[in-house]
């Protein structure tokens, strides 16, 4: 996905957010080189919750293809 968006979207920047314990998340985006950026505190209601979300992002020119 980042490939697409870097070199067919021609994107400068992409980002996600994670439950914060969902590590599994965590590490997938940290072994593409995603940097986690910081936590957007309880932006989302979920069954009746509010949750925060973790937020990481790469830049362009941080992408190396085949990561």
């Amino acid at each position: 996905m980042l490939d697409v968006g870097f070199n067919d979207l021609d994107l400068h920047r992409i980002w996600g957010a994670r439950s914060p314990i969902n590590e599994a998340s965590a590490k997938t985006m940290r072994a593409v080189g995603m940097v986690e950026e910081g936590t957007i505190r309880e932006h989302v209601l979920k069954a009746g919750e509010w949750r925060d979300s973790v937020v990481h992002a790469i830049f362009d020119r941080e992408f190396s293809p085949g990561s």
